[in-house]
This record gives structure tokens, sequence and C-alpha cells, in this order.
């Protein structure tokens, strides 16, 4: 491929992001926005427009300064997964990597070969010596790397990692700060008391004041670094997980309830909790006890025994205490998860429980699982409370013992009074994070476990690396034809479920209406799933137009089907928003045409704001939803069509009886598969797909599988004016 053909592919690419684009760019029309939407075309022109959206950044508004359109530039190469560095501009020396330079003043250009520049605002291809050296420009390179398998480490540290060095080091300043302190009270008693200094003890008392300043200066410069990097961590992870939550295959999701998916992602604001908390500053500490005991043996000599053992101590207690932890833990856990889901699940049917008179059951349920979790909690604060008193004790028997032990010394000339005053302090400075540590052990504990919890999920095989970088410069796939090959498709949900799908076999020509009949968990809408590619495969290929689907990208599978779900989802967001979901470039005629076959034209018209009027996520009418779903297949201009079963309400309205009409207006022209028994389908259906559970389907012509499946008699269908449809052959329906 020559890079002039490239860079024609590329300029057909940028014409199509613009008109997406145009609507709802702010800058759409201006000559800023034309350079933008060629520059991504470069950049990404493997992207489908969606993507491309998705990652579009909130855009300045025109009369602004034109810095504000290269920072937005930047967060938009940023978003899809380019590095920004400042640099100054040399030729490219890779051939086979994409470089783009952003001037200063908004200009962009691109290289793809090492030989030639594009020019993104005229669109033309210029020599690499076009630019100047060294004036000064932003590199944006394709350095990133892939997401790599995260461990447990990475979660608790990674957020200080950058600055650890600087942490350990002022932690070593401190503690060596705060040994002068006793040493001074020791010099002071020893010599400027006895000794009748004065002039020694101003200059004493000057380097200790100085020292003391340093220390309060370096705590404050280390408590700053690591509430940085707690709020750096936590924005960092969050992300993290949300779009692992999001590349992950459906069935993984669907397994998990809403409770348990909102736990993971306020798991990890316990470390930004524990960054900001003295539990780290002793944990920082801890590993310069040494130094503070190195001290106490110089000061008192063999006296320093006696914290080494309360040391050892210590860790005992701790180490015994670990197991009850976490199993307490655990318990409190899996009792707070569950009364979560009681009340959110509670909170979501609401109506359907004072409807059917059992919500003083269901606050039954709610009050015996809470009782069962304050038991747990109960426990849980006994435990803490019983750790602060070990904690407490153990440094007050420090104290005494070293007081007693000391008094001896000092009666037997061995250490002088300054040198116990001195080993006193020293001793309670040595013990203070690990008495920290003694108290917050089940803090401690919670924290590595939300880790390792964490971890696990956060390297769980998704379907496309949620942090991958692009691939520059490749040019999109082609659309499929509409072939589909189904041959001995099998699916069970979990190994101790049975077979939802069993060895089903079908081969689909383009342009085929296929109807999909079954009753209710025969697997219709997993069979519409998996050609999706939303759950994997157990057994049996799937192919579209001769190729496996698991060799598709399944982001760029899924972009070339309509499909419409049993149950609409509606984002929080306006009802253009929402429609465009399904095309981004449809313009607002579209959008009513679309809202009219959906027979919900008259009722968004009677909305105060219309199209623009706001969705909240639980609050349409579900009969109006199901209008917005329909309305959003009907935008969807990609070449397979699949649409789930239609509410039995929605059928006898205008909307179902259009649906019908749409159905068969595309027939020949896409390929359809439909989810129903619908007899105005069934002439018309080149073949339909009945589905029983545990049972082999049927293939065959749609009548014959209808009244195989439910016999003869039943004609109870609602009926649709349809048009003259063309007569199936006869064959009977066959076992798949």
């Amino acid at each position: 491929m020559n890079t002039l053909h490239t860079f024609t592919e590329t300029q057909l690419h940028a014409t199509r992001l613009q008109g997406a684009l145009g609507g709802i760019s702010p800058i759409a029309g201006t000559p800023q926005a034309n350079v933008w939407m060629s520059a991504m075309a470069a950049l990404a022109p493997h992207l489908a427009v969606e993507e491309v959206l998705g990652a579009w950044p909130v855009l300045p508004s025109p009369h602004k300064h034109h810095n504000n359109h290269v920072a937005a530039w930047w967060n938009l190469a940023t978003n899809l997964g380019y590095e920004v560095l400042p640099a100054s501009y040399q030729p490219p020396s890779d051939a086979h990597s994409c470089w783009c330079w952003l001037r200063p003043d908004g200009d962009i250009w691109l290289s793809h070969n090492g030989t030639t520049l594009w020019h993104a605002a005229s669109r033309t291809i210029h020599s690499a010596s076009s630019l100047p050296r060294g004036d000064w420009v932003r590199l944006v390179s394709h350095t990133r790397p892939e997401p790599a398998t995260v461990t447990t480490a990475d979660l608790l540290i990674g957020g200080i990692h950058p600055v650890l060095p600087t942490l350990l080091l002022s932690s070593l300043l401190v503690q060596g700060l705060g040994v002068m302190l006793p040493v001074f009270i020791m010099v002071v008693y020893d010599h400027v008391i006895d000794g009748r200094a004065p002039v020694g003890y101003t200059a004493l008392l000057t380097g200790m004041l100085v020292a003391l300043m340093a220390e309060a200066a370096l705590r404050r410069i280390r408590g700053t670094l690591l509430v940085r990097a707690g709020i750096r961590a936590e924005t960092f992870w969050i992300n993290r997980l949300v779009a692992q939550l999001i590349h992950l295959p459906a069935a993984l999701v669907e397994r998990a309830s809403l409770s348990s998916q909102l736990n993971r992602l306020k798991g990890v604001e316990i470390f930004r909790d524990m960054a900001v908390s003295p539990i780290v500053l002793g944990a920082l500490d801890v590993p310069f006890v040494a130094l503070v005991l190195l001290v106490m043996f110089l000061v008192a000599g063999e006296l320093v025994l006696i914290p080494l053992m309360l040391i050892g101590a210590y860790l005992v207690v701790m180490l015994a205490a670990l197991p009850w932890i976490k199993s307490t833990l655990r318990t409190q856990a899996r009792m707070s998860d569950h009364q979560q889901g009681l009340v959110l699940e509670a909170s979501h049917n609401h109506l359907a429980l004072r409807a059917d008179g059992l919500t003083d059951i269901w606050m039954e349920r709610i009050a015996a699982n809470g009782m069962q979790s304050m038991a747990t909690t109960s426990r849980s604060t006994f435990l803490q409370h019983a750790l602060e008193v070990i904690s407490l004790l153990g440094s007050s028997l420090a104290g005494l013992l070293t007081l007693s032990a000391g008094v001896s010394m000092v009666q037997a000339g061995t250490l002088s009074a300054g040198g116990l005053i001195a080993s006193m302090m020293l001793v309670w400075r040595m013990l203070a994070p690990l008495s920290l540590l003694c108290t917050a052990l089940p803090r401690l504990v919670q924290m590595f476990q939300t880790a390792l919890q964490l971890t696990q999920f956060l390297n769980l095989q998704t379907e496309t690396p949620p942090l991958a970088p692009p691939a520059p410069m490749q040019l999109p796939q082609p659309a499929p034809q509409g072939d589909l090959t189904l041959t001995n498709i099998s699916l069970r949900y979990r190994h101790e479920h049975a077979q939802v799908l069993n060895n089903l076999s079908a081969t689909i020509k383009a342009g085929q209406l296929v109807m999909v009949m079954g009753s209710n968990g025969s697997g219709k809408s997993t069979l519409l799933k998996v050609i999706v590619g939303l759950y994997p495969l157990q057994g049996g290929n799937l192919r579209l137009d001769g190729i496996d689907t698991r060799q598709w990208d399944p982001e760029r599978l899924r972009s070339h089907i309509a499909y419409l779900p049993q149950q609409p989802d509606m984002f929080t967001d306006t009802i253009a928003t929402n429609l465009r979901l399904a095309n981004p470039l449809a313009t607002d005629d579209d959008l009513w045409n679309a809202l009219e076959l959906a027979d919900a034209a008259e009722t968004v018209r009677q909305l105060p704001n219309a199209l623009h009027e706001h969705l909240g996520h639980q609050d349409v009418p579900e009969i109006f939803a199901h209008q917005l779903n329909l309305a959003r297949l009907y935008l969807n201009q990609a070449p397979f069509v699949l649409a789930d079963e239609l509410p039995g309400t929605l059928l006898t309205l205008p909307a179902g009886r259009n649906f019908i009409q749409w159905v068969l207006s595309q027939r020949g022209q896409r390929t359809l598969l439909v989810v129903g028994n619908y007899q105005a389908l069934q002439d018309a259906a080149a073949m339909a797909i009945g589905l029983k559970a545990e049972s082999t389907a049927l293939v065959g012509p749609a009548k014959q599988v209808f009244h195989s499946m439910h016999g003869p008699q039943t004609e109870n269908l609602l009926q649709f004016p349809s048009p003259q449809q063309q007569p199936t052959n006869g064959d009977t329906p066959h076992a798949a």
C-alpha cells in the first residue's frame, strides 16, 4: 500500500468524522475543526466514528484563545492512547510508526513513512524537510505499552511509587531529627545543669529549635506528597477499574450484582484514605526504628534489650490476631454486600413490593440480615478495641520496664540521669510506629484483602485490552456482506446448569429473514447475544461471510450489527443523545423519522425540550422506553439486524405494526433475525429456528416449525396487515 493511497483513504475518513462531529462540536464549521478532523482521521483511521466520539473531550467555545483548543487536542490524543511529549522537530527515523507534530499555533503535521509529511489543515503531502529543524513543537508519539499484569504491590504502592524515594528520605531525616530532642535533654541534664554553662545552653537550644522546625517542615512535605499520591492513585485505579468492567465479557459481568460492582469501585477509596491517614506515616517510619535503636544503644547500652523484647511482643500479638481478623473481615464484607444488595433490590422494585403486599416480609429479611451484620461488626469492633488496649499497655509497660532497669543502672553508675530520661523518650519514639500499626492492623488487613480482590478482577481476561494503544495507519476492515453460518452451536451459562443451546446449525444467506421461536427460557435472547459476541461459544463455531467470528475484533463485529435488546437501557442524557448511540451521524430529521416509525414522535413533541429533553435512568415509562429502543434500531444502518422479542402491549399499538412493516421492507436488503411468533412474518421468512430447553433446535419453514413446537391448533397470534409475501417451500423442519 503506497502512502498516497493511505492519505486518500485518510481524507475520506476525515470527511466522515467531520459529518459526525459537526452537529455536536462547539467549533464545528471553523478552520480549527477541519484541522482536527483531518488529524483525527490520520491518527485513528481504524477507529469507528462512535469510538472517536467516545474519546472526544469537552471542547472550548470558538471565541476563546486557540491555546484552549491545543489543550483539548492533547486531551483527545491522550484519550485515544497516544502520549503527548515536548520535543523539537527532527525528521522521523522509524518508517513504520505514525508521528504527529503539533505546532504552538495549533497547526498539525503528520508523517507515516519517514519521507513525507501530511498537512492536516490543507490535506496535502509535503517533504519531510518542510518543517524547519529545531522549531518548538509537541510530539504525539505512539509509545504507550500494552497493559501488563497487575500485581497487589501495584495497587498498594503504585500511587506513591514515583515519590517513594523522597518519602523514604524524608522519613529517615525525620527520625534523625527526632532523636535530637532526647539527646539534647540528656546533654542539658548531664552537662549544662551540672556544668553551669548558660552560653552552651543557648547554642544548644538554638540548634534544637532549628531541628524541630526542620522536622515540622519535613513532616508537612511528606504529608503533602502522600495526599497528592493518594488522590492520583484513586483516580488512576478507578479509571482502570471502569475500563476493565466495560471490556469484560458480558457473561462475567452479569454474574455479579450491582452492589458487588459498586463495592469494587468504592474499594479503591481505601487506598486514598490510607494515604492521608497516620498509618502510612507509621509504616514509613518502621524501617528507621533501627536508627533509634542504635542511638539508644549508644546512650544506654544493654537497656536497649527492653524495647527489642517489646518489639518482638508486638509482632507476636499481630501474628496471633491475623487469622481472626481475616475471618471477621470476610464475614463482615459478605454480610455488608448482602445487606446492600437487599436495599438496592428493594429500592429498585419498591412499587412491585408494595403492589404485592410484600413490604413487611422484605423488611423482615433486611432486619434479620442487619442483625447478623451487627453481630459481625460487634466482633470486629471488640477486636479493634482489644488491639488498642494491648498497644497502649505495651507502650506503658515499655516505659515502666525501662524506668525500673534504668534506675538500677543510674544507681550503679553505668547510666546518667540525663541518659535515663533520653532512653525513656527514645523507647516511646521507637514503639510509636509499631503501636500505630498494631492498632490499625484490621484496616491494614482489609486493605490487603481489597487489593488482592481488585488484582484478581483487573487480571481477568477481557475481550479487548482496556488500555491498548491504537494501531497507527490501519485502514478499516470492510463491512460484512451478511452471510451467517452456525455450526453445532452449544452453550451453557455454568457447568452445573443445563445447556441453553444444543448443537444448533443453520445457514443464513445475506438478505434473508429468519424467525427465532421458542418459549420463555429456551435461549432465544441468548442466541442473539452469542451472535453479537456477548457470550463466548463453548462448542461449535459461528462464521460471518465464511470467517470465524472469533477472528473478528468484538467491537468491530458489533459495529456491523443492529441489535434490539429485550430490555431497553436509557442513559441519563437527552433523547437525541440516547438515539444517536445507534448512529452518531444521524441528523435531527433522521431522529424524527425514526420516532415517527416507533410511534413516539408525538410524545417527544409534547415534552418541553423535545429531542433535548433529559431522561433519567429509571424514570422512563416502559412503553416509551421500548419505543425509543425501536427508534435506535431504525437509525442503525448495519447489515445485520438482530431484534429480540417485543412486549405484548407494544404489539397492539401502531409501533408494533410499524415494526412488522419495517422488517418486511428490509427483507432482501439486510440479514434479519427476529425473535417472536409473528404470524405476519411467517410467510416472508426464509426459515425459522425453533428452540426448546435442553432439546435440539428445529430449523425449517416458519409455519411448520411453529406447528411442530406448538401444534396446528394454535392460531391466536396477533394479526398484522402485511404486503404480499413470497411463498416458501414445503420442506418439513429438521433437527439442527
